[in-house]
């Protein structure tokens, strides 16, 4: 949630202990919404997203992990209990996450893709939650600091040695792993996953840099289309919520 003292004090109240759901919906201030999963998969029941967030983590339990599939709500947890994942305990639950969709506004999605300043970054609370027996806290955004990412390059024979280990049939070209030597050594081995993953789904046995401008030039695209989903949606919602506010209007007058 963006840093706001009126956001900030409905979350506060939404997570007092022993409130029931419904007790919670009666004071909640802000907007559920459908989220991508639900738009994607009509027939499926999918939490809400509240539309005030400036991020939206979307995710699923993995529900079979630690045989945890038959769990269910219940006042009391006699046991047996899993290890890991769903009941563990007479006291709770340990739910494993899968994140499926990472939502960003379109202002701040944009600046991702296109620069980061300090007037396109979002306001963002710290230290959120130190809390004493009667307060809750939070720190105030400001204007963020930036400092430049250090301007470090693999040696290309390293990336080749990666690039040739990655697959048995699909391989790349020195010119094809240029670009590849500004990645962070961590993050190698999936960025050359996704390529070799392409190549299979494509029948390419080698990647030249006519076949990685075809893959950036993919990925792109579909970057694009994805922020022009978000804001189409949160576009027909406005238009809807002006329509029903004429609605009422005209009601109300007549």
């Amino acid at each position: 949630m963006p840093d706001d003292k009126k956001f900030f004090k409905g979350i506060v109240e939404l997570g007092y202990l022993g409130d029931t759901p419904a007790e919670k919906r009666k004071i909640n201030i802000f907007t559920p919404i459908d989220g991508l999963l639900q738009e994607e998969n009509k027939n499926e029941k999918y939490p809400k997203i509240l539309k005030e967030a400036f991020q939206v983590l979307e995710c699923t339990w993995m529900r079979e992990l630690d045989n945890a599939q038959n769990d269910a709500y219940m006042k009391e947890y006699p046991g047996p209990y899993h290890n890991f994942n769903g009941i563990t305990s007479k006291y709770g639950a340990h739910f494993i996450l899968k994140i499926e969709k990472i939502l960003l506004k379109e202002k701040y999605y944009n600046s991702i893709n296109q620069g980061v300043t300090r007037n396109n970054f979002p306001p963002i609370p710290t230290n959120f939650g130190i809390r004493d027996s009667k307060h809750f806290f939070q720190s105030q955004s400001s204007k963020p600091q930036c400092e430049d990412v250090p301007k470090k390059e693999i040696d290309i024979s390293s990336v080749r040695y990666a690039a040739n280990r990655i697959d048995d049939v699909v391989k790349f070209t020195d010119e094809s792993i240029k670009p590849l030597v500004r990645v962070p050594r961590v993050f190698l081995s999936l960025v050359l996953k996704g390529y070799v993953n392409w190549a299979k789904e494509n029948n390419v046995t080698l990647i030249t840099e006519k076949e990685m401008e075809i893959i950036n030039s993919e990925r792109k695209k579909n970057k694009a289309n994805s922020a022009l989903r978000i804001f189409n949606f949160y576009y027909l919602l406005a238009l809807v919520g002006i329509l029903i506010g004429f609605l009422i209007f005209y009601l109300f007058k007549k």
